[in-house]
This record gives structure tokens, sequence and C-alpha cells, in this order.
């Protein structure tokens, strides 16, 4: 079997490209599972279809497109946050932004796997180290890793919290951020926030801001979508 190390670039922490809105948005009762505190991973691999290879502006591009992608998906750029006494999380938008690693490794493609599925060789050299995948108050809440091959092949490894996002939120995401970095003036399309329609009814299970949180600038606005009017500040509509 192959095997490979991949050459990692210092990780970035890329903000959002603009101002966004400074709030608290709360996740659902669902959202906030212990079972759901953790890690996932989406690997996406790119044959080359450019004659000499991958453009040298590849990683540039990637990142503003993330950059961009984050003035929508704001809350992606935040942290989580635990309210006190309480097992429900909210997402505080601080626009810290989310991980980028630029890698390149030693191998082609087709050494990888025929047919490409998993278990892929060396498949930890692909992703960004996050450390422990079930600790997640506080970090980054998406880490993405941009590895290109010898053959001029690229594979794109995003790891989310799965709090804030399942498979299909983490493709919808991963589509973006690429459409964006192709020149897309907008997305394709644009992110909700309808965690409300997952909470529980019962009134004592409501999640409540917490108070080191609710001021007037951390106003919560969970119902509202998070499609913002490009200009040099990001509101809601």
């Amino acid at each position: 079997m192959v095997t490979f190390t991949a050459h990692r670039r210092k990780p970035e922490l890329v903000a959002p490209a603009r101002a966004t809105a400074r709030e608290v948005r709360t996740l659902s009762d669902l959202d906030s599972s212990p079972g759901l505190r953790q890690y996932i991973t989406e690997i996406e691999f790119f044959r080359c279809r450019v004659p000499g290879g991958a453009p040298e502006q590849l990683a540039s591009s990637l990142k503003a497109g993330l950059a961009e992608a984050l003035v929508y998906y704001y809350p992606v750029a935040g942290r989580l946050r635990e309210v006190p006494g309480r097992k429900k999380l909210v997402v505080d938008c601080t626009a810290e932004g989310a991980v980028f690693v630029e890698a390149h490794a030693n191998v082609r493609l087709e050494e990888l796997k025929k047919p490409l599925v998993p278990p892929y060789p060396c498949v930890e050299e692909l992703m960004c180290d996050v450390g422990d995948l079930t600790t997640v108050i506080g970090k980054p809440l998406l880490y993405l890793q941009m590895t290109q091959l010898s053959c001029g092949g690229v594979v794109l490894a995003i790891r989310m919290c799965h709090n804030v996002a399942d498979g299909f939120g983490m493709v919808q995401i991963l589509r973006c951020i690429l459409d964006l970095a192709r020149g897309q003036p907008v997305p394709a399309v644009f992110p909700l926030w309808e965690r409300h329609l997952l909470a529980s009814s019962l009134p004592d299970t409501t999640t409540s801001v917490p108070a080191a949180m609710a001021t007037e600038d951390l106003p919560t606005d969970n119902d509202k979508p998070m499609k913002p009017k490009l200009t040099s500040q990001c509101h809601h509509n």
C-alpha cells in the first residue's frame, strides 16, 4: 500500500471578507445533543483537467472563497459557547474565522486507490489536525485543508463541528466556497437559520442567552435568513 506525507504550511485563520452581524444564535435541542459534540469530516477528490497542473493561485483563490463564504455563513466563523448551568449551546458570532491549511503531497491520485473508495491510505495526512475531535467549545467550527498532489489533482478535506452542520450542510458550505472561489458573485443557495423548528415545545427547556452575552451588542436573531446585503457592513434583510 502506498504511503506518503503531506507537507503542510502553517494553518491560517481566515476571517469573513467583510463585517458581519455581531450576535448570538441559539442551537436547537437536537443540535445541542452531547452525541453531536464532535467534528465530522468530508473529503473531496478532484482530478486535474488543466494542462500543466493546478494553477499556482489555487490556494489564494480558495482562501478568498472561504472568506467570502463566511460573510454569508457567518455563524461558522464564530465559536460555540455553553449556556451556564444548562446543556444548551449557542453560537457566538465573533467573526474569529475558520482554519485553512495549504498542503502538498508527493503522490498521484491514481496511487491512492482504484476505484477511489474508502478506506484511503494515509487519510490523516489529507485532513487538518483539530486536536480532540470531541472538544468543540471555543474552537474554530470549520477546518479546511487543500492538498495538491504531484499529478496536479487536489484533495479538499473539510472538518466541521457536528452541532452546527450535518453532511448536507457541509456539502452546501463547500459548494459555496468553491463557487465564490471561481468568481461567482453570490452563493447559489443562501443559508437560513431556523433551528427553532427543532426546539422542544416544553417551556422549561427553552434556552435563554447567557447574561454575559445578552447585551445590545449581542442580540439573538434566530429566525431570520442569513442573507447579507453586499455593502461594507453586513446586515439582515
